[in-house]
Parts: C-alpha cells; structure tokens; sequence
C-alpha cells in the first residue's frame, strides 16, 4: 500500500480543499493567514514543476483540483488539470469571505474523487486532500461522514488520503522547530477541541512518504497522521510537502531514487 510514485506516465492526483471564510484574514507572521497559504502553494506548485522536469523538458507528474469554500464552493481550475496548466494560469489571489460550510467543501471533493477513479491506473499514487482550514466550521451537517466516506474510495495504490493543515498561531506545539517535530499521533492534544477533531479526521502517514520527509530533513516519527499544526510559515509549508511525492527529478529532489525513466 502506499508504494507509487508520481511519474509523467502515472500521474499523481492532489485535491486542495482550502477554507476562505472570513477568518482567514487574521494576521498570522507578519501576513494574514490566506496570505501564508497562497505563498505556501505557489512554491508548492514551483517545486512540482521541478520534479516535471527531465532534460530540461516537462513532463507533467501531477494533475491538481483546488477548491476554496466559504458559504459556497468555488472550483478555482474549473476541474482536475495537468501542473502544467495550473503553472500557466498561476495561483489566483485568495480572499477571505464569509462563513465556513466545511461539509460543502468535502462533498465536492468527494464527487470529484468519483468523477476521477477511473482515470487513476493501478501504477498511480493514491489520491491525496490536502484540507487546509482555521477554525470551527459552522456546517449544519457534520463533516466527519463525508470525510470517512472520502477515504474509503480506494484505488490500486491504497485508499485516498485526507491531511489536514490547522493554520493558526493559536495551537502549542511541544517542539517550535519545524525540522524537529515528531509529528501527531492518535489521541494527542493539540490544546484546541476543534484541531483535536481534524486529528482523529486525519489519514496516516504512509511510510513512503514518511522517508520522503526525512530525506528532506524532517524528523516525522513513524505511526503519526496527516495533521499539522499551521502554528508559522514553516510549518505551512511543511504540510504541503506532501503533495510533491515523487522521485528525484534533474533539479534536486531525494537522491536515493533515480530520474524518471522513460
């Protein structure tokens, strides 16, 4: 389980479900919060198009979704497209709304993942939610459902994967550097009633990519979950990662796996 890599033949599926209510807006750094996260995505999607390259081509290894929610969703690529295309179009500018109907947000995402399976070959990585959130979401249905039900879909490569990112200054964390901290697991305090419900929301760490974190100078420990604390703009970025699991590409990356072959 676990084990695909994103390849330009077998492509990596990444859904970002990101919270735009209007608390998002609150100062966090020196920034707002949307703020941190809009710069944490653009060197996300700079990073997966490094990992593309091979001899100074593109060869897409990733197909991204990103969906914003307040009261609404909003489908910002309008579907699934290639890190090409989200490259050529850019991050749009993310602006805090109104309320946070977190379960709207899920069933979108859900219906997408059914919409996709099928596109999925067995040599794919499973697909993974990054769901990157702030505070107590004011849904009148229970989102945990949902989330259950979006991580029973299951493809060759293991069951989709849902991390969650608390982005607020407002959690302790027992170790303030990023490099150092040994991850959440289970049954932790996060010292937050609602941080404590998107733990036990949160998938586990694949041991892959677990490695991959440690090839990158993260002391993750093995047995943790997909939750992390979005305390400062190094941990943000830390969450995010996850999304670019790959093998090393021309330009960097872990240098225990070879260039793509093909």
């Amino acid at each position: 389980m676990y084990q695909n890599e994103a390849t330009s033949n077998n492509k990596a599926l990444v859904i970002f479900l990101l919270d735009v209510s209007g608390t998002m807006g609150k100062p966090m750094g020196g920034q707002t919060r949307i703020q941190v996260v809009q710069n944490a995505l653009k060197m996300t999607i700079t990073e997966m198009v490094q990992r593309s390259l091979k001899n100074k081509e593109l060869r897409p290894r990733y197909r991204i979704a990103m969906i914003a929610y307040s009261d609404e969703v909003y489908d910002i690529f309008k579907g699934v497209k290639r890190i090409d295309e989200v490259a050529k179009k850019g991050i749009p500018k993310l602006e805090p709304l109104n309320r946070t109907d977190m379960t709207k947000g899920l069933r979108y995402v859900k219906q997408l993942l059914e919409q996709e399976k099928n596109n999925i070959s067995k040599d794919c990585p499973a697909p993974l939610v990054i769901h990157m959130t702030d505070g107590e979401f004011t849904s009148r249905d229970d989102p945990e459902p949902v989330i259950r039900e979006i991580q029973q879909i299951k493809v060759d490569d293991g069951n989709v994967l849902v991390e969650n990112l608390f982005v607020s200054d407002e959690l302790k964390v027992s170790i303030p550097d990023t490099t150092a901290w040994p991850g959440y697991k289970l049954g932790d305090d996060v010292g937050n009633q609602y941080g404590n419900r998107l733990l036990s929301f949160s998938s586990p760490l694949p041991e892959m990519y677990r490695t991959v974190m440690s090839e990158l100078g993260y002391s993750i420990q093995p047995n943790t979950v997909m939750m992390y604390p979005g305390v400062k703009p190094e941990f943000v970025q830390m969450a995010f990662v996850m999304s670019t699991v790959s093998r090393g590409p021309e330009s960097g990356g872990p240098k225990k796996w070879e260039d793509d072959p093909e």
